[in-house]
């Protein structure tokens, strides 16, 4: 039998010898010196002689401690996490991008709205000529094997990090960032490019110009300019309808009840190439190119110009990405859509700056060849754009995607005005075909593989 506690004055007695221990060692050694018959004896004593507090610290309470402070950090952290994503949300209350108002739900489609008497056409200033721009350096990358969709539709689901867009209107001259690809052919044509762009260089860029091709659809564009009429955009300067039926009467320009002007233009010959002449009058170094059938949020296209003028002013950037492949056997290239990346942006929705509309134009050998394909086939001038562009810049298109889904209004349209290029048969084999030809046409494969991406009110932070 053990003795009691209370009649030792130090903490513990040995229950054997009957003497007190000044703690749990002491007693051990004493104990294990004993024979093996007495070894449950001892166990037992020593269990029922250790105080209940000395077994709770030991056993509870540290680990108490140690969890209730990974759940302190914890909650601090989840705390900080919902704090910054409803700081920067772009929901009610926020929706602001550098002073832009960002509006939460698409407009809707208003009644097509008379053409009224013509407006005075604002004559373009002159441009001026600022001395030559610096050589580029570097070298480019290419292609893996994907394969090919069956089926052309607008991929619009790709995220990103929204980046802070820059207050400052002025930008340099494209300088040693941009590599170098190509051989002397190409050194020449970005040369020319260079000029282009330091003629080019006193336009705004703080706003952006929509130019809007159209071909025998009046009552689509009549719904699409009604909308763009009727909408809040910002940053528009204007709107210029190329008006391809050469045969009928053009209409007469005219001004928008916020006084954005609409303004037709009528080209010398029916021609896709005609979208991407860089007119006189043009006062926007932003140029968005828009298909007369397409219907948009207008607080998503304000944040798409935003984006272009931080990340893509070289770039085209817009909201329908595609993609290159070669085929297996025959090394082959094909037209396709893939994920995550993309070598290609669709310019029926894009932003492309003047001076690369101006060197697609202009009659240096390479893009005077790939305008006369375009002609021969009346097809792929969006590709042969996206070709030209990589060329002279050595880098990618840039993927911007808005909150609300892009509407086709011609997919709503049961009449003859609906259909288009790509509702044709055998319209992905003649891309991949175009393809092939522009990569013959300039010498190399220009086409740059990006997987970056920039989604309207998706937010990271480090």
């Amino acid at each position: 039998m053990p003795f009691p506690i209370s009649e030792c004055q130090t903490p513990f007695r040995d229950p054997l010898k009957g003497e007190c221990r000044d703690n749990l060692d002491t007693l051990a050694t004493s104990t294990n010196r004993k024979s093996d018959s007495r070894d449950s004896v001892s166990s037992t004593t020593l269990f029922l002689s250790v105080p209940r507090k000395r077994i709770s610290s030991i056993m509870i309470i540290k680990p108490s401690f140690a969890t209730k402070r990974l759940a302190f950090f914890f909650a601090v952290f989840v705390i900080f996490v919902l704090s910054y994503l409803n700081f920067r949300d772009d929901g009610p209350g926020a929706g602001y991008l550098n002073g832009v108002v960002q509006e939460d739900e698409p407009m809707p489609v208003p009644e097509p709205v008379l053409v009224p008497e013509p407006s005075p056409v604002p004559e373009s200033s002159p441009v001026t000529k600022p001395s030559s721009a610096p050589e580029p350096s570097s070298v480019p990358e290419p292609t893996p094997v994907i394969e090919q969709s069956e089926e052309e539709t607008d991929l619009s689901d790709e995220t990103s990090a929204t980046l802070p867009i820059p207050s400052a209107n002025i930008w340099p001259v494209p300088s040693g960032d941009i590599r170098l690809c190509g051989n002397e052919t190409h050194a020449e044509a970005r040369k020319l490019w260079f000029e282009a762009e330091a003629r080019y260089s006193n336009l705004m860029t703080d706003k952006f110009t929509i130019v809007m091709p159209t071909y025998k659809r009046p009552g689509i564009l009549n719904t699409t300019l009604s909308m763009i009429a009727e909408a809040t955009m910002p940053s528009l300067h204007e709107v210029v309808i190329i008006w391809q039926d050469l045969n009928s009467t053009i209409p007469n320009d005219f001004t928008s009840p916020s006084g954005i002007p609409f303004r037709f233009h009528k080209p010398e010959r029916n021609s896709m190439n005609n979208r991407f002449l860089p007119l006189e009058s043009y006062a926007t170094q932003a140029i968005l190119h828009s298909d007369d059938d397409i219907s948009y949020d207008p607080a998503d296209i304000e944040f798409t110009f935003q984006a272009w003028r931080q990340h893509g002013r070289y770039r085209i950037t817009g909201p329908f990405p595609r993609c290159h492949g070669r085929n297996a056997k025959d090394k082959t290239l094909f037209y396709a859509q893939c994920r995550p990346w993309y070598s290609m942006i669709l310019t029926g929705m894009a932003f492309i700056h003047i001076s690369i509309m101006d060197f697609y134009s202009s009659s240096h050998p390479i893009p005077t060849s790939i305008r006369e394909h375009v002609d021969d086939i009346f097809n792929c001038e969006d590709l042969a754009m996206n070709f030209l562009a990589s060329m002279i810049t050595c880098d990618g298109p840039l993927h911007v995607n808005g909150e609300k889904k892009y509407v086709f209004l011609e997919s709503k349209t049961n009449n003859s005005e609906a259909g288009g290029i790509s509702k044709k048969p055998n319209h992905w084999a003649n891309r991949g075909r175009c393809m092939a030809h522009f990569e013959e046409t300039i010498g190399f494969f220009p086409l740059v593989e990006q997987t970056g991406s920039i989604q309207r009110g998706v937010s990271l932070f480090w």
